[in-house]
């Protein structure tokens, strides 16, 4: 069974990152998880600080 590793605002903020922690948990070397507070905190300053990404793209990479 994979470690259990709890994905923070922090590393889900930058895509980058964002897309490497994905697919090392899509690859089962880790089982992901994280909490809608986190989810609201990545996606509220994304929001807030990249107003050049779309709203609803964003919204689509959240879901």
């Amino acid at each position: 069974m994979p470690l259990i590793a709890v994905y923070d605002a922090n590393v889900l903020y930058p895509n980058s990152l964002r897309d490497l922690l994905i697919r090392v948990a899509q690859a089962g070397l880790v089982q992901a998880k994280w909490t809608e507070q986190i989810l609201d905190e990545t996606f509220r300053n994304l929001k807030k600080n990249r107003p050049d990404l779309d709203s609803a793209r964003l919204d689509r990479t959240r879901q």
